[in-house]
Formats: C-alpha cells, structure tokens, sequence
C-alpha cells in the first residue's frame, strides 16, 4: 500500500533524476523519467515531487551568481540534488537475490540526511525490448519493507579486444571485459574521429548507435549545449559513414578514448590536493593509478581530490619531469572554474619545467564555486618513479 501523506505536508522533497542507460536514446529516456515521476507521484505521497522543470532549472551546470556555464559541467547530479536540499532516484538492475532467480528494478529514493531509504522494486524481463523494459518494470513497482536497501554490486568493463588506430582507441562494448569482434569495422573512420577532439588532451565518449536507422548519440547524454554535446555531431557523422555500422543490426554501444599525438605513452603524473578554498567540493578518495610500463592497474592512493583534477594529467605529461619528480603549484579559478592563473610554488628545478607545469595547468576546467566567489586550490603533481 502507499504511504500515508503527512498532514502537515511537510514531506521531503523529491527529485526525479533523469534515466541513465546507454541502451537507451535521449527520447526514450525523457519518456521513462516523465513515466516515473508519474508512478511516483501515486506511490510515494509521503514525499513531495519536484516539478522535472524545477529540477532541470536547478541541476544546469551554471554559475548561480553569473548564469555562466561551469568550465566543468558534468558534476554528479546526485550532488547537486543534495546541495538544493532535495532527496533523489537511484536506478537499479539487481539479479542474484537470495531465494530469487529472477531481476527486478530498484527505485531507490535516498538522501536527505538521516532519512531513511525507499525502496521500490519491479520484476524486470531482460527480453524485452530496452524502453519496453524499463516501461513493464515500473508499471510493476511496489514499496519495498523499509531497510532494504542493495549493498553492493558488481559491474563488468574492461577492453579486450580493443583497436588502436592513430590518435583514438576503440572499443564496441559487450559485457564483462570485452570489445565485440566488430569493433575493427569502425577503424576505417579513426581519423575523422580524432578529428573530433581537436584541442583536447584526451577525451572519451561512448556512442549509442542503432545500426539499421542509422541513428547515433552520446550515450546518457542530456545537455547537450557543453562540450560533449558540440562533439556529438561530429562523431555521428563518422560513424554513420563508416563500414562499422554495418557489421550488426541492433543498437549497439562504441567507445571512442582520444589522447592527443603527443603525449601517446607518456607517463602521467598522479595528482592530489594540498589545500582548497572552501568554495569547491573537496573530498578524500581513493584513486587507481597505473604502473609507468604496463597498462594494469598497480596501486591505489588515498588523496584529497577536486572534481575534474585528473584532467589535468595528460597536459602534464608534456612536461619533461624527472621520474619521480613532485611539483606544488597553485591554481587560482573564477567563480564558473575556469583556470585565470596557475604557478609553480615549489619542486621545478629548471624554468622550462615550471613555464610547462604552469601552461598545462592554465588549461584545467573546474566546476562551479559555490558562493559565486573566485576559489584556489594547490596541487601536488607527482611523476612515477622510474621502473626497477
């Protein structure tokens, strides 16, 4: 049964987050969120739903103080709901339940301090087609006993079977750690891809292409007014005149990973935050870096982090660092995360390595601060120690 509505009507409020699945085409997606903000409406009273527009209005990725878009504008949107004070959807897929060979479909509500999670769940038919799927799963949804809640989970990736061609890698996903066969069909279209990302260091983009309709976007993609969203064309269109898509019917998803020419097997520096203004999202975390000469993963490191620091890595790996060399410098952003001024404190023996390190910061994208006002942030830049 639904729950009771409070009388005094003061009920969490409830932000219908949009639906993320790279099966899914922007369209379907915008239908499945307006479907379950209606399915919501009717089974969670106890919480009070946020018009979607209000919600759209809210999570743009722009300054509130000067309306300008963030240099870096895909900060989580479960953050930003949290910072408006709102709780919010979580999607799940879960199989392998105790006592259960079938899949269901979370709905998870969460946030809101020490409120507890809502949990609603839906048999879910894997056969069905994808927007269909999601449609049968909600139509089905019934409030979970409260405390149930999925405690973790498993996901597959990885890219064997990947193709390098020039500038770009590719990748035709299928589950758990493999590139489909068909991905060296996409090859012939390497060099307009990489086209695509003139002026980055690296970039990587997922495509989701329906092969019989020719029909192709960034996957889980739903502003498209940045930068990844001004690319979406441009990789489209090499795609769709691409021997590729015409390998296999059905919608199918390529991963695209540009590096710039240059600093193609160059070591990447590990970075950390030393210190922030308090105007920036600043949180501990664990980070996997890899080992100088191998492409597996080698350690992890506990650091303080920044959204987008490790964007920075790439840009610095043009600089000739000694191995093992570490670097301290300060990054003074405006009030939308856009890099005014970066400069070496310490640690650049050589004045070509501090005017490198101090270039390729200058080029880091930061979101938004928080209060409108300018921030600062300094940065340790570490580069692997020479292999034994």
């Amino acid at each position: 049964m639904p729950a009771a509505a409070p009388e005094d009507d003061e009920r969490p409020e409830l932000a219908v987050l949009p639906v993320l699945d790279d099966e899914l085409f922007r369209d379907e997606r915008a239908v499945l969120r307006q479907t379950l903000a209606n399915v919501l409406a009717q089974r969670a009273p106890d919480h009070a739903l946020v018009p979607l527009d209000e919600v759209d209005a809210k999570l743009r990725p722009v300054s509130a103080t000067t309306g300008a878009r963030c240099a870096f504008d895909e900060v989580p949107l479960e953050r930003r709901a949290e910072d408006a004070g709102w709780r919010w959807t979580e999607i799940l897929r879960v199989g392998g339940l105790p006592g259960s060979s079938s899949e269901e479909l979370w709905v998870e509500l969460v946030g809101g301090g020490n409120t507890a999670m809502v949990t609603f769940a839906g048999a879910l038919d894997p056969t069905a087609a994808p927007l269909a799927r999601y449609l049968k799963a909600f139509a089905a949804l019934e409030r979970k006993a409260d405390g149930a809640a999925l405690v973790g989970g498993i996901a597959g990736g990885g890219g064997a079977g990947a193709v390098t061609e020039g500038a770009v890698t590719l990748c035709e996903q299928a589950p758990f750690s493999a590139c489909r066969p068909e991905t060296s069909g996409w090859r012939d279209r390497a060099a307009a891809l990489a086209a695509c990302y003139a002026g980055e260091d690296a970039a990587a983009d997922e495509l989701l292409i329906d092969a019989p309709a020719a029909r192709c976007e960034v996957a889980d993609l739903d502003d498209v007014e940045g930068p990844r969203g001004k690319r979406e064309a441009c990789l489209c269109a090499a795609v769709r005149s691409s021997a590729g898509l015409q390998a296999a019917g059905g919608r199918r998803v390529l991963r695209v990973d540009y590096a710039a020419p240059e600093i193609a097997g160059r070591p990447r520096p590990e970075l950390r935050v030393v210190d922030a203004t308090t105007n920036l999202h600043a949180a501990e975390e664990w980070h996997a870096t890899r080992a100088p000469d191998v492409s597996r993963v080698s350690r992890s490191v506990h650091r303080l982090g920044i959204d987008n620091l490790d964007a920075l890595a790439p840009a610095l790996a043009r600089c000739e660092a000694a191995p093992g060399g570490l670097v301290v410098a300060q990054l003074d952003a405006r009030e939308d995360g856009s890099v005014e001024r970066a400069r070496v404190l310490s640690g650049a023996p050589r004045p070509a390595l501090a005017a490198c390190v101090e270039k390729a910061l200058s080029r880091g994208r930061l979101a938004c601060t928080r209060d409108g006002k300018p921030a600062a942030v300094r940065v340790a830049v570490e580069w692997p120690a020479a292999a034994r």
